[in-house]
């Protein structure tokens, strides 16, 4: 299969002290690409991440398998998106305008849990990925729940961050931060202990080619 693909390719590097607090792999989905590479001092970790501006791709409505949940009102949400979904991609796109309609970020410690935050209508990001990750999966959708950092630009900052990867079949996995229903290449896939939230001692590159 062929996909549309921008011609803007990106690629950003990060240097990043050690730490045993955070491990970083190897890994490449069908949008993104990260390469680990570990200091002989065994010191710093250089990590070079890809990104590639692909469209979501079209699968048809046949992918996707109505399942019940033992929530009444999230059974009713999942019913009309997918009742409103001509196609497997198109569940997907309903699921994360549900989202971008209905929750709003907040920074607040409040539960994350996917009632709460579908009754209150805010979370961050862990609980747009709880719930994005059940809307999807109650259609039929593969997906999985992601850990790692998201770079800010401004603050030069890496802030532990959760997001999802959405299969689709016959083509692949695709990441997708379900607060903007976007991705980019700001983001690190990590293992990261539950009490760390801040990576700030590292250096940081970009290379963009046409």
């Amino acid at each position: 299969m062929s996909f549309i693909l921008f011609l803007i390719f990106q690629q950003i590097s990060f240097l990043i002290p050690l730490t045993d607090k955070v491990s970083f792999y190897n890994y490449q989905i069908e949008n993104f690409s990260q390469d680990v590479q570990i200091s002989e001092n065994q010191k710093v970790v250089r990590i070079n991440i890809n990104f590639f501006y692909k469209k979501l791709p079209y699968v048809s409505r046949g992918f996707l398998s109505l399942k019940k949940g033992e929530k009444r009102e999230l059974n009713d949400i999942v019913l009309k998106i997918y009742n409103s979904s001509e196609s497997y991609t198109d569940y997907v796109k309903n699921v994360l305008l549900f989202l971008k309609t209905n929750v709003k970020y907040s920074k607040k410690n409040q539960p994350q849990d996917i009632v709460s935050v579908l009754r209150r209508g805010s979370g961050y990001c862990t609980g747009f990925t709880n719930l994005s990750y059940y809307l999807l999966k109650k259609g039929g959708v593969r997906v999985k729940k992601i850990t790692g950092f998201y770079f800010y630009k401004k603050k030069n900052l890496l802030q532990k961050h959760s997001w999802i990867e959405v299969f689709f079949p016959s083509y692949g996995w695709f990441a997708i931060d379900p607060i903007t229903g976007k991705f980019s290449n700001y983001y690190i896939y990590g293992k990261i202990e539950k009490d760390f939230i801040f990576l700030k001692n590292f250096s940081v590159s970009f290379n963009i080619q046409n």
